[in-house]
This record gives C-alpha cells, structure tokens and sequence, in this order.
C-alpha cells in the first residue's frame, strides 16, 4: 500500500499542484478527483484504527484523529474547488444559457 502512495499518488498529486498553479485545464481535472481520494482515504485509516482500537489490536487513536482531520482538510478544499465557478467556464457558461 505504501508503494502505491510513493510511486502513484504523491507524484500525482506533485503534478496536479504544478498543473494547477500554471492554470492548466488538466489540474482542474484531476485535483477534484484526487481529493476525493485523499478523503476517502483519510476517513478508511481512521476507521481502521478505531475499529483495530476496538479489537484489542495495539493502535493508537492519535492517528485516527490527525486522519480526520487531514480528512476535514481535503473535504473542504474539494468543496473549496468544486464551488468555484471560475475553475469550470464551460460549466458556468452552460448554466447561463449561452
């Protein structure tokens, strides 16, 4: 799992940023999605601590608490994003009836 978050995810996400930051369309894309992932994600170790915590299987719970809110992060960074029309003008444009 770890190899898939080094060799996949964090250069996706080094991508996207720099996609992003150089207004490109493909940034736009992909950083809707990746959040997604990220919250997910966030949300599914954070429930396997507690439910580890639960089983009598040595966890911490710490790491479920810095999880949610990593988790709280990303949701609002996708709804940050997501609500933002200047990043969609074709959405925009289509809503305003042109």
């Amino acid at each position: 799992v770890h190899i898939l978050d080094l060799s996949i995810i964090l250069p996706a996400f080094l991508i996207t940023g720099i996609l992003i930051l150089k207004k490109h369309n493909l940034g736009y894309l992909l950083a809707p999605v990746l959040l997604m992932f990220a919250l997910l994600m966030d949300l599914t170790i954070a429930e396997l601590m507690v439910v580890m915590k639960h089983y009598g299987v040595i966890s911490d719970i710490s790491v479920s608490v810095v999880m949610m809110i990593l988790a709280i992060i990303s949701l609002t960074l996708l709804l940050l994003l997501i609500t933002n029309e200047k990043h969609f003008p074709n959405l925009s444009n289509r809503s305003s009836g042109q």
